[in-house]
């Protein structure tokens, strides 16, 4: 039986600046006391109209990150099949092994990999969790 190619047709990075009181007293592992979490939601769609959603980690870099998916993850995912999300998570990571190991690139990179595990989700009609073995 062949499956139906579903297609990614648009990527959105979200940035999300959340007020919160942290509690803390501002000292030890941060010199100051967090009063907003800062995070990049990435909304991905397909052709079908199934969408997932992933995280970029914020961190002060989440504009940075959502860069990333307009400038780089965006223009490479757009038009790729979502039923493997391993292997176009192993392409990004060839693709744009130049910009980084680390820091905003992975962000960005791994926010279009848990996206497209929660589009893998939905198609199979099970949980994330249960998809990935929980």
């Amino acid at each position: 039986m062949s499956i139906a190619a579903d297609p990614i047709t648009r990527i959105e990075p979200i940035v999300l600046r959340i007020p919160f009181d942290d509690g803390g007293s501002g000292m030890g592992i941060t010199p100051n006391r967090w009063n907003a979490l800062d995070i990049m939601l990435l909304r991905v769609e397909t052709q079908s109209g199934l969408v997932g959603w992933g995280e970029g980690f914020g961190y002060v870099c989440q504009h940075a990150t959502a860069r990333v998916i307009k400038d780089m993850i965006a223009p490479f995912a757009l038009g790729k099949d979502t039923h493997d999300p391993a292997a176009i998570n192993r392409a990004a990571q060839l693709a744009f092994h130049l910009f980084g190991r680390f820091g905003i690139t992975m962000f960005a990179i791994s926010a279009l990999d848990i996206a497209l595990w929660d589009i893998k989700a939905k198609r199979e009609g099970v949980s994330l969790g249960h998809l990935l073995g929980g």
